[in-house]
């Protein structure tokens, strides 16, 4: 059967249900579930680190309403930005894009002793999070046979929950201890160290996800049809254990 989902878009439920479920899709739900898990951190980790910070930083209550809205600020500016760049450029591109901004700007917020540029970092800690928050979705659910989509995604929204459950633990591990170091104007105490944690997964993640393929759909809505059926007979590898070229559905013949 020819490969051409602009035609018909039956075919391409085809093509991705005879590259079966299996491995493939357990380690790429591992990946999303993390990802959005990471979401779930990040959105509450101001909260917890607020009461701490308001005394290094001696914050007004103007400034502590600040620092609550404006990660909020920047997912709302981000969320437009992210999906265009997301359809021109690919889901699995802008994913990595959206991880690497929110963790290298959680990272540097982490160790600032200042409020305002803190306050500009976590900006576009928010403005990444808002990235990877919305397209987490689409790009599993563009890998999965139809069969098995809703379930997957369900499956996707328990990692929040986890999250939620997770965040307030560490937390409560961390924020406590007495750990305070003072090298001038440089100050780093527990509630760092707590920032400094909570950056680290979305750069891992963004690393992690270099291993894995464009969106097939996605590809194949761009036209790249070579690039989409060696995606496809990458999932049929993994899953099935078969080569690729006993994958049974073909390139359509020019």
């Amino acid at each position: 059967m020819g490969l051409d989902f602009l035609d018909n878009g039956s075919i391409f439920e085809h093509a991705i249900t005879c590259a079966e479920f299996g491995k493939f899709h357990y380690f790429l739900l591992a990946l999303c579930g993390l990802i959005y898990l990471n979401c779930a951190i990040s959105v509450s980790v101001v909260s917890f680190v607020l009461p701490s910070a308001q005394c290094d930083f001696s914050l007004s209550s103007t400034d502590k309403g600040l620092l609550n809205a404006i990660p909020l600020l920047g997912m709302l500016l981000g969320a437009y930005f992210w999906g265009c760049l997301a359809d021109m450029h690919g889901r699995k591109k802008t994913l990595i894009a959206a991880l690497l901004m929110d963790g290298i700007f959680s990272l540097v917020s982490s160790v600032l002793t200042f409020f305002w540029p803190f306050l500009f970092c976590r900006f576009f800690s928010g403005f990444g999070l808002s990235g990877y928050l919305g397209i987490c979705f689409p790009y599993l659910g563009e890998f999965q046979p139809k069969i098995y989509r809703e379930k997957v995604l369900s499956w996707l929204e328990m990692f929040w929950t986890v999250g939620i459950i997770l965040v307030p633990l560490i937390a409560w591990a961390i924020i406590p201890m007495t750990a305070n170091y003072d090298i001038g104007i440089f100050r780093y105490s527990s509630w760092n160290i707590f920032l400094t944690l909570c950056s680290l997964p979305s750069i891992i993640l963004a690393l992690w996800l270099t291993r894995f393929p464009e969106s097939p759909k996605f590809l194949l809505e761009c036209g790249e049809f070579d690039e989409a059926l060696d995606c496809l007979k990458r999932i049929y590898t993994e899953n099935t254990g078969e080569p690729g070229d006993a994958y049974p559905v073909r390139r359509p013949s020019r």
